[in-house]
């Protein structure tokens, strides 16, 4: 579950600073074009690492259902072996059936955990990634930060040049 902590807090960090720059962008046209390309990156992102979220957290759920499922057919093989040797009320054939069931239920659950293993792979690759892209987009931010500054910088400078000047 931290791993899923730490998830959602990149997200929500990938949010705000997309924000942050895209209202800085908005006071220079130029930055426009750069800006909704910029955005459109971190919202794939986004979105890769929600998908693999989602991926993991299927996985999991499934495998969880799986292991029930071999829980309750071990048992009733137990049981059917049982009737069949101190009772007649169960054939060879049907204990051979509930063993049948029992291993390909097993080669699911094993099929299952494989899938939840590369689900948790790719989850943690698109953390990986995350975090690469709050590292950019913190950079980002900084510079963006600085460009309205020199801006306001910049309009006090025209603002206040005609007293020094004249």
């Amino acid at each position: 579950m931290k791993l899923i902590d730490e998830l959602l807090r990149l997200l929500l960090a990938v949010h705000i600073v997309v924000y942050a720059v895209g209202l800085c962008g908005i006071l220079d046209n130029s930055l426009r074009a750069d800006n909704v390309d910029f955005h459109d990156a971190v919202l794939k992102a986004g979105a890769e690492v929600s998908n693999a979220l989602s991926d993991f957290q299927t996985a999991h759920l499934q495998q969880q259902e799986r292991e029930k499922q071999v829980q309750a057919l071990e048992t009733a093989t137990e049981e059917t072996l049982l009737l069949f040797q101190h009772s007649n009320t169960t054939t060879y054939l049907e204990t051979l059936t509930a063993q049948q069931g029992l291993l390909s239920a097993k080669m699911s659950l094993i099929t299952d955990k494989y899938n939840k293993l590369n689900a948790g792979i790719n989850l943690y690759n698109q953390v990986d990634d995350a975090e690469k892209i709050d590292s950019a987009l913190t950079k980002r931010a900084e510079v963006e930060a600085l460009n309205v500054a020199d801006r306001q910088i910049d309009l006090a400078w025209l603002a206040e040049s005609s007293k020094i000047n004249g």
